[in-house]
């Protein structure tokens, strides 16, 4: 039902000339009492295809099967489907027959084939059928009486999925003496005679497919490092001997000796010769990318007067880490803003957000003289350069005159071209504070946190919108 023609009804039964009234009639009193039965026997046969049916295994029956079906799409010849039927013996497994599925070739259409080529073959037997398809279980044990009362249809009125399939299997339940359709579970690893069977199913349906699996090849275009060879003493020794005098002389200032013909620090550690330096540092950073202190530790069983500035500037020079590491934003130096001399030579200027919205103002504009620390502050709808033209104009120039100077921080409606195009017709230099330093702008900063303190205090004494405590608080 629509919402309009609920609605209209319900426009027509709450009219005020229609009255509803009952004579305590009981709906019940004129049902009839039926055909006598017995409840659980009608729900067997009405939900149930056949009434023995069972979701749990039989006891000792003939034949255990095991069904199932694969699909996959061929690189040429486009999807293929088949399904198999396994049989379980004393002997191990066995396969009984495939088949590949025509037509509309699917998953979905290949297990109620599996699931009918096994029940056509248990005609007259007792068997259990496991399967890992919810689909074919909860088609055989809920939706198939369903369909059969409805004459596969849906609600729709249109022929279910699979119609002829469906019917197949509604007669082929019908065939074996006994049958028990139970769901196991897919790809299971354990050591299970029924793990085992659904995963012979498995390879058989896969086999009469013409199923082979495809592996794709990854390359890197990074380049792949071999690690280095063992540094036994004989290496270190011939790449020690292969430094410079003027390394050696670097090793003996600052107290590396030779002994046995190994350089040693005075710990007792090995130098680590310049032959081996780079390949030391590629090899403990090239794969994880530690970082310096990190690396330090690893490398901790080697010496070199200049080791930590040597991973240090690896890493610096690192592409990969220069792109993932997060590095602390450059601020620039600071310096100081030459001091005004007289009272209206030059103020500050800032919006701060009030939080709370009183008839459309969400933002205070602020402006304070640098040199008396006078304040001036108006409400704004909002953050633009349009505000601050209008507060100049017509409420600080009149007041106060015109200030040489006019400094903000470096927002965007403080970069405005209109705002600038218009103090450049005023004569007023504008002047911008330094770049992520919020500290430059520390005069109007403190005088935002004041008034912002003072309305809070004004509006919980008298109860009054921070609009209407704004004049209580500046002056």
């Amino acid at each position: 039902m629509t919402s309009l023609r609920q609605t209209r009804l319900e426009k027509i039964l709450n009219a005020p000339h229609i009255a509803f009234t009952h004579k305590g009639i009981n709906v019940a009193d004129n049902m009839g009492e039926g055909e006598p039965h017995m409840c659980e026997e009608r729900i067997q046969r009405d939900v149930k295809v056949r009434a023995d049916l069972q979701a749990i295994p039989l006891v000792d029956p003939e034949e255990v099967l095991f069904t199932d079906g694969c699909c996959y799409r061929h690189p040429t010849e486009g999807l293929k489907a088949a399904y198999a039927v396994v049989r379980w013996t004393s002997k191990g497994f066995e396969e009984v027959l495939t088949g590949k599925v025509t037509g509309k070739e699917s998953a979905q259409l290949a297990e109620p084939q599996a699931m009918i080529a096994a029940l056509e073959w248990s005609e007259g037997k007792r068997v259990n059928i496991y399967t890992d398809s919810a689909y074919v279980v909860g088609a055989i044990q809920v939706e198939l009486s369903q369909w059969i009362r409805v004459g596969f249809l849906t609600a729709a009125k249109t022929p279910i999925k699979h119609e002829k399939d469906m019917k197949r299997l509604a007669e082929a339940l019908m065939k074996p003496a006994e049958v028990a359709v139970v769901k196991c579970r897919g790809y299971d690893k354990a050591d299970t005679v029924v793990a085992k069977g659904n995963q012979e199913a498995k390879s058989a349906a896969k086999e009469a497919a013409w199923y082979t699996a495809q592996y794709i090849m990854m390359q890197t275009e990074r380049t792949v490092y071999d690690l280095l060879p063992t540094c036994d003493v004989n290496v270190l020794i011939k790449e020690q001997q292969k430094a410079s005098p003027h390394e050696l002389t670097v090793w003996r200032e600052r107290g590396a000796t030779e002994s046995e013909g190994i350089w040693r620090s005075p710990d007792g550690r090995p130098v680590l010769p310049p032959g081996l330096i780079a390949s030391m540092l590629q090899e403990d950073h090239w794969l994880t990318h530690r970082g310096k202190t990190q690396m330090q530790r690893y490398l901790t069983h080697w010496w070199h007067p200049f080791l930590p500035a040597m991973i240090e500037n690896y890493i610096r020079e690192c592409r990969t880490c220069t792109e993932y590491n997060v590095t602390p934003t450059v601020k620039p130096y600071e310096r100081k803003f030459p001091l005004p001399r007289m009272p209206g030579q030059e103020i500050v200027i800032d919006y701060t957000d009030m939080i709370e919205r009183v008839n459309r103002y969400w933002y205070l504009l602020v402006a304070v003289d640098t040199y008396t620390g006078w304040p001036e502050a108006i409400p704004a709808k909002k953050e633009d350069a349009k505000t601050v033209i209008k507060f100049l104009i017509n409420q600080y120039i009149p007041m106060h005159g015109f200030p040489k100077t006019v400094r903000s921080d470096n927002d965007t409606h403080f970069k405005n071209k209109d705002l600038q195009e218009a103090e450049a017709a005023l004569g007023l230099k504008y002047a911008f504070g330094t770049v992520y330093n919020p500290q430059s702008q520390g005069k109007v900063e403190r005088m935002n946190q004041s008034i912002k303190g003072k309305i809070g205090k004004v509006c919980a004494q008298t109860k009054l919108s921070w609009v209407e405590a704004l004049p209580f608080t500046v002056h």
